[in-house]
């Protein structure tokens, strides 16, 4: 039995330590990634979640009840949402690129790119999905070496090497479809000075 003060405001407070523990266990599982997080649950509780959330990659969300839903129709109705998060997220990405192009701040030579990944200067990476650069990536000074067409087609992808060294540094990668790309190199980047 409740006595004194405001019922409702005590639901609130309520529903908003609820939200924050859950946040707390999202954010500690979530931790190093930057996948779109897409909330499933009745509309009048998402907006109380995204206001204590400290996820940084909120999307939209999927209004409905979904406590007996199976997995597989959960998936059904989230995936456009991530879909349309990550599709914003490319267009974000290649606009900035588009930019800054021209204005020392960007780059699509790839060896201008390497050189500045092991130095810690790309803040984001674009690459085409599905294209590689066989050879030989120095991850001490950047420097790259390409196999000719000729030469045996296995080996070290170079574009592989160069996204983990960006995120080794704190920077973020983006694979986009080639078309997408905003040059016809098979990677861009944003530096960050």
């Amino acid at each position: 039995m409740f006595h004194g003060g405001d019922a409702q405001r005590s639901d609130r407070e309520d529903t908003a330590r609820w939200f924050r523990a859950i946040d707390e266990a999202v954010c500690r599982l979530l931790r190093d990634e930057n996948a779109p997080l897409v909330i499933a649950g009745v509309s009048k509780l998402q907006p109380a979640y995204r206001a204590v959330s400290r996820y940084p990659h909120l999307a939209g969300g999927v209004d409905g009840n979904f406590g007996r839903a199976k997995s597989d129709a959960l998936f059904v109705r989230a995936a456009p949402v991530a879909a349309a998060a990550l599709a914003a997220r490319e267009d974000e990405a290649v606009a900035e690129y588009q930019r800054l192009n021209g204005a020392m701040r960007s780059s699509d030579d790839i060896e201008v790119v390497a050189a500045a990944a092991v130095a810690g200067r790309v803040r984001r990476l674009i690459i085409a999905r599905g294209r590689t650069v066989r050879g030989a990536f120095d991850r001490t000074t950047g420097a790259v070496k390409k196999r000719a067409a000729r030469e045996d087609a296995f080996g070290d992808d170079v574009l592989d090497d160069l996204a983990e060294a960006v995120l080794v540094r704190g920077g973020a990668v983006l694979v986009v479809e080639k078309e997408r790309m905003p040059t016809k190199s098979p990677v861009a980047a944003v530096l960050r000075w």
